[in-house]
C-alpha cells in the first residue's frame, strides 16, 4: 500500500523527481491591427514516470515581464492546455480574447521577455486559500502595467488533512526557464527553412526577443521568438510503503479499515514561492494526516 503526501518539504529539489508532457502552440495570432501575439509551448518536467501531454484541460497562469534596457512592463495572462489527443506527444494550448498579449504593446522589437508561470496539472478551476491560479499573481487587469519593485512571489497552502482530491488540487507546478540566465526556453525562427523548429532539444537560452533576418539591417524584417515553458513541481511527495511483518498471514488479511489515518508531524504546509528563483520563504509547519 502507498500513502502519498505533498507537503512543501524539499520543494527546491523536485527537479530530480519529475514525468514529461509536451504542449505545442503553432498558431500565431494576428489581431486586426497587425499586432504579433506572444506565443508559447509548454513542457511538464517529470522523470520517474512518462505520459504524453496533460490528461485533461489545464489552466496556465503567466506573469510576463518585458524589458527594453531602461524600463520594464508587466502583464498577467491565462492560457488553456487541452488533453493530449490519442497518439500525440503534446497537448494543444490556446489563449483567447482579452488574454492574448502582443509584442507591440510591450516595447515591440526592443522587448526582451521573461515569463513566470504556474499551473495545477489537469485542473482548470483550482482555488487555494480563496484565490485561483491567476489571482495568485500580481493584479494588472487585461493589459500591461508598471511596478515599483518586482513581485514574482505567490502564496500556496497544502491541506493538513489530505485525500486523493486534495493531492490533485494542490499539486502546484511552476515555470521560470524563460528569463535572463534561463535554459531551453526559446524557439528562434529559422530564416533558412522559413519556420520555427518543431519541439526538440534545439532550444535557445535566455529571454525571448526579436530576431532580424539580416543583423546588419537594423530596420529590416525579422521574427519574434516563441517561448517554451518547462514546468517543475514545487512540492515534494512523501510515499509511505507498509509491509507485513511477522504475525501476518499471506491470505490478504493485511488491510486498513476505512478511515484509518497516517500522520506526518511538523512538516511545512504553507509558504511563499518565488517563481523567479524557485525557492520558498515564510514557511509555516503543521502535522499532516493522510486519510485512507
Amino acid at each position: 500500500m502507498k500513502v502519498l503526501f505533498r507537503p512543501l518539504t524539499l520543494a527546491a529539489l523536485l527537479v530530480a523527481s519529475a514525468c514529461t508532457s509536451d504542449i505545442k502552440d503553432d498558431i500565431e495570432n494576428i489581431d486586426p491591427n497587425s499586432k504579433t501575439s506572444i506565443s508559447f509551448s509548454v513542457e511538464e518536467n517529470h522523470t520517474p514516470m512518462t505520459r504524453a501531454g496533460f490528461t485533461a484541460s489545464t489552466k496556465i497562469a503567466m506573469r510576463i515581464k518585458s524589458e527594453n534596457g531602461t524600463a520594464a512592463k508587466y502583464t498577467r495572462t491565462v492560457a488553456t492546455a487541452s488533453a493530449a489527443a490519442s497518439g500525440k506527444e503534446y497537448s494543444d494550448i490556446s489563449t483567447d480574447g482579452a488574454y492574448i498579449r502582443y509584442w507591440d504593446d510591450a516595447f515591440g522589437r526592443a522587448a526582451k521577455l521573461s515569463v513566470f508561470a504556474l499551473a495545477v496539472p489537469n485542473k482548470t478551476d483550482v482555488v487555494n486559500n480563496g484565490k485561483n491560479v491567476e489571482q495568485k499573481l500580481t493584479a494588472g487587469g487585461d493589459g500591461w502595467f508598471t511596478e515599483a519593485t518586482e513581485n514574482e512571489k505567490i502564496n500556496w497552502t497544502v491541506s493538513t488533512e489530505q485525500t486523493a482530491e486534495t493531492l490533485a488540487n494542490e499539486d502546484l507546478t511552476y515555470s521560470n526557464n524563460i528569463k535572463e540566465g534561463g535554459l531551453n526556453g526559446v524557439y528562434k525562427y529559422d530564416f533558412a527553412t522559413e519556420k520555427y523548429p518543431v519541439y526538440s532539444a534545439d532550444l535557445e537560452d535566455g529571454q525571448m526577443k526579436f530576431r532580424l533576418r539580416d543583423d546588419a539591417d537594423v530596420t529590416g524584417p525579422g521574427k519574434f521568438d516563441k517561448g517554451h515553458l518547462i514546468f517543475n513541481h514545487a512540492l515534494s511527495r512523501i510515499t509511505v510503503n507498509l509491509v507485513k511483518g511477522e504475525g501476518f498471514s499471506g491470505d490478504g488479511s493485511f488491510q486498513f479499515a476505512t478511515g484509518t489515518n497516517v500522520q506526518v508531524l511538523n512538516v511545512p504546509v504553507s509558504g511563499d514561492l518565488d517563481l523567479s528563483a524557485g525557492t520558498w520563504s515564510d514557511v509555516n509547519s503543521d502535522d499532516i494526516d493522510k486519510i485512507h
